[in-house]
């Protein structure tokens, strides 16, 4: 008789466009489980994993089958518990100081960003589109080399 085990991972890569595969459409999201390894879960294009965001902890089972998504009575798209939505008004002022100081910095970061992708690109592409990809291509980098 086989037995499932329940696992808790994080998910690594969310579902993307569906892709056309030997029984039909389908799409995959790529988990990291504990042990550090990385699998794919595959579905259908309307399956509950298309909800899954990038970073959110999941449960799953694996089965004779392979892993499988845990229903629960949550939707999938409300926050995890790692990551709290604090309700406004459970806000202090300190909280709320501490939120505005990060989004000016931000703010400053991604106009830096834009400033440099505009002086790098000056001759090479001078539409708002390039520079905003650009710019945000180096935001994003920038984010993530250094945590923020």
């Amino acid at each position: 008789m086989a037995t499932a085990t329940l696992i808790d991972a994080r998910v690594k890569y969310a579902a993307g466009q569906p892709r056309e595969g030997k029984y039909g459409p389908y799409i995959n999201v790529l988990v990291t489980l504990p042990d550090n390894s990385e699998e794919r879960i595959f579905g259908k294009p309307d399956d509950p994993i298309k909800h899954l965001r990038k970073g959110q902890t999941v449960q799953l089972v694996r089965d004779a089958k392979g892993l499988k998504l845990v229903q629960s009575e949550q939707p999938a798209t409300q926050p995890t518990a790692t990551s709290p939505t604090p309700s406004k008004e459970a806000l202090s002022k300190e909280a709320k100081r501490a939120i505005a100081a990060y989004v000016e910095e931000m703010a400053n970061l991604y106009k830096f960003c834009w400033d440099s992708a505009s002086t790098a690109l000056d001759g090479k592409a001078n539409d708002e589109e390039s520079i905003r990809a650009a710019s945000s291509a180096l935001f994003i980098s920038a984010s993530r080399k250094f945590g923020l």
